[in-house]
């Protein structure tokens, strides 16, 4: 059974337990005094011209931005089908970056630009 009474709380706002959707916050508001271990990041491509990229939502591009100035390391999650595509924004480059975690697919040559820029590789 669902607890009614329970207040969950992300980045994005209250959870409300009508719909499941967050409410009550914009993302700039909430990370401003939130300070992250890690994060854990999705990329949609990446490219040598565009870095890490996101797509075409603003708002989820923003955060990403903001928030990895507030984390101690941040991880990309990017499986090797990503490599060469770019998407609308720019979120990382490659010195933003402390790990990739990926599928063991991905080109050599990124493997090396990678681990040169000090990214462990996973």
């Amino acid at each position: 059974s669902y607890a009614h009474n329970i207040s969950t709380m992300l980045l994005g706002g209250i959870i409300d337990p009508c719909d499941m959707c967050t409410r009550h916050s914009s993302p700039e508001s909430c990370w401003v005094d939130v300070n992250f271990n890690y994060i854990f990041l999705g990329a949609t491509g990446y490219s040598e011209s565009s870095g890490f990229t996101s797509g075409n939502d603003k708002a989820e591009y923003l955060l990403k931005k903001n928030i990895m100035g507030k984390t101690d390391k941040t991880v990309i999650l990017m499986d090797s089908t990503k490599i060469g595509k770019s998407s609308c924004y720019t979120s990382a480059r490659p010195a933003d970056v402390d790990i990739v975690i990926s599928d063991g697919e991905l080109p050599k040559e990124i493997v090396d630009r990678f681990t040169a820029e000090g990214i462990v590789i996973m």
